[in-house]
Parts: structure tokens; sequence; C-alpha cells
């Protein structure tokens, strides 16, 4: 482990070292868009070592009264990021799909974390077996289409828990669609979709 470090350390000194008034507008471009893809992929990565760190107390060989308190104290946070960044590396265990297409750079860390306020433990179950299918809708999407896809679902999975269904029902009896042909042959389609199928027909 210790190795992988010391090349990711000089991977960053070496990246810090550029000159980068002498980059193009292309390689600057690569560069930003690059780096902040790898720095998602980087933080969701490291989420399954904090989460082992947090569950064996490692965080406790020091004294130290919580994970959050160490982890705020050792890498200069705030113990409320301490507290996101375990937060979020607990609810990833229990979101493999999730981890591993983030881990890929396939998801954003906000869609990591769309993702994963979804995931409550009280739908928990419905999440896991809907994992994939929000996965894939997800890379796929701007962010706020994401985002309605996400209270889309929720709406659904509350529904299906007993709570909330006037918001989930309301959804579905607005949608509607129509298809008409023309007298030349040409096809005409009027249509208000929910979310997801709105989703799915423009990608």
């Amino acid at each position: 482990m210790e190795a992988h470090l010391e090349q990711l350390t000089s991977a960053i000194d070496a990246l810090a070292a550029l000159d980068i008034d002498a980059l193009t507008d292309t390689e600057l471009h690569t560069a930003v868009i690059g780096l902040q893809r790898l720095g998602d992929r980087l933080t969701v990565i490291a989420a399954p070592l904090l989460q082992r760190w947090h569950h064996r107390q490692v965080w406790a060989t020091d004294g130290s009264k919580s994970a959050a308190a160490r982890l705020s104290r050792e890498t200069g946070t705030a113990k409320k990021t301490a507290a996101r960044a375990l937060h979020r590396a607990s609810t990833l265990a229990t979101m493999p799909a999730t981890t591993s297409a983030a881990a890929a750079g396939e998801l954003s860390l906000d869609q990591v974390d769309l993702l994963a306020r979804a995931n409550t433990s009280e739908r928990r179950d419905l999440f896991a077996r809907d994992e994939h299918l929000l996965v894939g809708q997800v890379h796929d999407l701007w962010f706020h289409e994401a985002v309605r896809i996400i209270r889309y679902w929720e709406h659904h999975a509350d529904t299906a828990l007993g709570r909330d269904h006037a918001a989930a029902d309301q959804h579905q009896a607005d949608a509607h669609a129509h298809c008409s042909t023309t007298l030349d042959g040409m096809v005409k389609i009027d249509a208000e979709l929910d979310p997801v199928g709105g989703a799915i027909y423009t990608t």
C-alpha cells in the first residue's frame, strides 16, 4: 500500500510542477476535466479503506473519542466534513453497483451522493433491488435530470413502503402519450412523460 501511495504522491508532485501557462487550450481543458474526474474516483476508491478504518476502530488507537474527531484532527478538516466522509463510506458499503461505477469513473461524486441519499435505511431493500437500473439511468443524464429520476424513484419507493402516496400517484396521473398518423403518412406524437419515461425517451 505504501508503494501505491508513493506513486500517487509522485504523480501529484509532477502535476503541481507543471507550467500551466505553457498548456494549450486543449491541454488545459483535458487537465481540468481529467483531474476533476480523478478526484471523484479517488474519493470513492478511498471510501472502503475509510469504512474499514472506522469499523475496525483503528481511529481509537490514540485514545480518540470518535472516528470523526481523529479524521478531522489528522487531516485538518472540519469535523462535519470528516463525519460526512465517514457516512458516505458507510453508505457506499451497501451500494456495490454505485461504488463500482464511480471507481471506474462512470459517476461523479455528486451523482454518488445523490444515489446515497436515496439509499436510506427504510428504502435499503428496494434500493438494492433497483440499484443497477438507477446507476444506469443516472450515468446517462445531466445532474438536474438525474435528480428528477431519483426523486421519482423515491416517491415510488415511499409509496411501496406506505409513505407519501399522493406525490408518487400524481406523477402517474399526469403522464400521457398520444400518437397519430397524418394524411401524408407522417407520425405525430404528443406526450407528457414522467421523469423515468422522459429520460428513457430523450436518451
